[in-house]
């Protein structure tokens, strides 16, 4: 599993200029900070106030957009000096100090900006992964938990809190956010691929492969989620379904190494050994060896007389785990 990075996410707040009375609009100004709108008779300083701070918001994300990050971080604590409880703003210069390293003032940031919003379930999501990489799972997940319950069809917390669950072990939890986040994000391809792996390693395979079909839709994840397709159709005694699903893999990714050992191993059990050749040296190829595949291929050129690739496949196996040492020598003193 990766760390979750921080992320500006937007509040859809609407800015003052989105709100104003439809028909008004400003005219050539008067003087410096006062301006006379056409259809009334002046603007009250609340308004110009939070012109200002939109202003400024505005430029800090443009600044941050393009890299600058002390123009950002200069704009937005000027931002802050006219309006200290600016929701977004906190958020934004949160996730800066955040980025920074700065965690203590990023996480006091974020606080202020959920106390200012009781609505907004973004800072508290901020929150929630500095305390997860500081080791305060527990709390984290508890935030986590608030912010799904004030945006319970916001996939992130969802998905993040289910991730929580399922690293600290308590996979049924895991599988009912992996599904509400699933159901409020029916793409989130990611999630279907867990709530699958999940679902296998409960030993429920129909569901598993259920939802790693849904997997499939995003390209990343095609060959894991077909490997444990695979590994399902194994469970259920479907050897022909699994080849498939293996060979399904390595088309999507050449070099998944787990499917070419499972079919190396498919391909052992039908008596196949030109196929677990190939296979063997496609894992080989990417810099690899797997003992118990060598180990295996040698016990089967043995069988067949071939003592010659025998002792090559042993010798590998033992370089590979020398606790294999014992059958090497075995061989070698009966060839």
């Amino acid at each position: 599993m990766s760390a979750q990075p921080a992320r500006v996410i937007p509040l859809n707040q609407k800015s003052a200029a989105a709100t104003a009375p439809a028909g008004i609009r400003y005219v050539t100004p008067l003087a410096r900070e006062s301006f006379r709108i056409e259809g009334v008779g002046g603007q009250p300083a609340i308004e110009r106030s939070t012109a200002a701070v939109e202003s400024l918001l505005a430029e800090a994300l443009d600044a941050l957009e393009k890299g600058n990050l002390a123009d950002s971080a200069r704009l937005l604590e000027q931002s802050l000096r006219n309006s200290p409880d600016h929701t977004e703003t906190l958020l934004t210069l949160g996730y800066l100090r955040h980025q920074e390293g700065s965690l203590d003032e990023a996480s006091d940031l974020y606080r202020r900006a959920a106390l200012s919003d009781s609505a907004a379930w973004q800072p508290r999501f901020n929150q929630a992964l500095i305390l997860e990489a500081q080791g305060e799972t527990a709390e984290a997940m508890s935030i986590l938990t608030l912010a799904c319950a004030i945006a319970p069809t916001e996939p992130a917390p969802l998905f993040r809190l289910a991730w929580l669950l399922e690293s600290s072990g308590c996979d049924e939890e895991a599988i009912y956010w992996y599904q509400r986040t699933t159901a409020a994000a029916p793409n989130h391809h990611e999630a279907w691929l867990r709530l699958g792996q999940l679902h296998m390693r409960m030993g429920r395979c129909a569901e598993a492969i259920s939802s790693l079909d849904r997997a499939m839709g995003h390209q990343p994840f095609v060959a894991q989620a077909s490997y444990h397709v695979g590994l399902c159709h194994l469970q259920l005694a479907q050897p022909e379904q699994a080849q498939k699903a293996f060979e399904a893999a390595c088309s999507a990714d050449p070099n998944a190494t787990d499917s070419l050992l499972a079919l190396a191993a498919l391909a052992l059990e039908q008596g196949d050994l030109d196929s677990a050749e190939r296979h063997d040296r496609a894992v080989r190829a990417q810099g690899q060896v797997s003992a118990p595949l060598s180990f295996r291929l040698a016990q089967a050129w043995q069988a067949c007389g071939e003592h010659e690739l025998a002792r090559l496949h042993f010798r590998r196996a033992v370089q590979a785990d020398p606790s294999l040492a014992v059958g090497y020598f075995g061989v070698q003193s009966h060839s």
